[in-house]
């Protein structure tokens, strides 16, 4: 069986950006994102969620027509509460439910980031979204210091090799 690893990177702001669409992983040269995503302004994190759930699920749907096994996982980077989105929490809920149910892919994995989290508001905000959403996880990043940041790729290196054992098992990831 053959696992190729894709990844499409948004951003979002006061709207949402494809900075690109799906390509394998192992032609995504670091280098080549500096630069891609600029902070500031407003925060439309229920849109880009949104954006990204229904890519992907769209994407596993025409994989699976053309008789490919998909897995998928989405990271969900933000720091802050959402402020400028025409969807609402409700609608991410809907994304994820669609794709957890929808035929496209044998399992999901979803997980919502806080990054420089550094007040309780944002940090219940967050939580809140995820149990709304149904987010699997939930990663709260104090500070995006390199010790946080490098905790983090470890989890999604792990969450990448897991999804990929599991896939053609039927079954959800192993833990």
């Amino acid at each position: 069986m053959l696992f190729r690893s894709m990844l499409r990177l948004t951003a979002f702001d006061d709207s949402v950006d494809e900075v690109h669409g799906f390509r394998p992983l192992s032609a995504c040269d670091l280098a080549s994102y500096d630069g891609s995503i600029q902070i500031g302004g407003t925060t439309a994190l229920y849109d880009g969620a949104v954006n990204i759930i229904s890519s992907v699920t769209q994407y596993g749907s025409t994989l699976s027509q053309n008789a490919f096994s998909v897995n998928g996982i989405i990271f969900v980077i933000t720091d802050g509460m959402d402020n400028a989105s025409s969807a609402d929490a409700n609608a991410v809920g809907k994304a994820l439910k669609e794709a957890v149910t929808s035929e496209a892919l044998e399992s999901i994995l979803s997980v919502l980031v806080g990054v420089n989290v550094s007040g309780d508001a944002l940090s219940l905000y967050l939580n809140r979204l995820r149990k709304d959403a149904g987010f699997n996880h939930y990663i709260e990043l104090a500070d995006a210091d390199a010790s946080a940041l490098s905790k983090l790729a470890t989890f999604v290196s792990h969450s990448i090799a897991s999804q990929s054992r599991a896939l053609g098992s039927g079954g959800p990831p192993p833990s």
